[in-house]
């Protein structure tokens, strides 16, 4: 198994216990995103095309940047001022 498929069997299945544990899709992608953002986009500008690239270099996932738009202005409105 490359390095890339084991990547995203722990992405999923960390996905799937973190909804187990009743978290929403979008409480789910803001975790993965609030990882992204801590590691790479603290201190620098970025775009919703940025952040669904780099969750797909680190996590495997190929999420819409719409999707990642709506958890952006929803649940980290706060996380990002």
């Amino acid at each position: 198994m490359d390095n890339k498929t084991t990547q995203l069997i722990c992405s999923l299945a960390t996905w799937r216990s973190l909804r187990k544990q009743n978290k929403t899709q979008n409480d789910v992608l803001e975790i993965f995103c609030k990882n992204i953002l801590n590691e790479s986009f603290l201190h620098i500008p970025f775009d919703s095309k940025d952040l669904a690239q780099k969750l797909k270099e680190n996590y495997g996932f190929e999420i819409l940047t719409s999707r990642i738009e709506e958890v952006l202005s929803t649940n980290l409105k706060s996380f990002i001022k």
